[in-house]
């Protein structure tokens, strides 16, 4: 019998965060720079060793995204 991981919300903002930096070629320190945290907080987010980040790292990320894609929808 295969064993079912459960996966978190914040696991799932991190993976969402990995996929969305891959798809506008924006490399770790592109965001680091863009939301002024650390690229080890950021990597840890995204490989899922953040378990509960602050809202105020949720609210910057969830900023730097819609800017990108913002920029999607123009073609930029």
């Amino acid at each position: 019998m295969m064993k079912v991981m459960k996966v978190t919300d914040m696991q799932a903002l991190g993976y969402f965060s990995l996929q969305v930096r891959k798809e506008k070629q924006k490399t770790l320190q592109d965001l680091a720079d863009l939301t002024q945290f650390s690229k080890s907080q950021l990597s840890n987010f995204e490989t899922g060793k953040v378990v509960n980040p602050s809202l105020l790292f949720i609210e910057k990320l969830r900023s730097v995204y819609k800017e990108l894609h913002a920029d999607r929808e123009t073609g930029c």
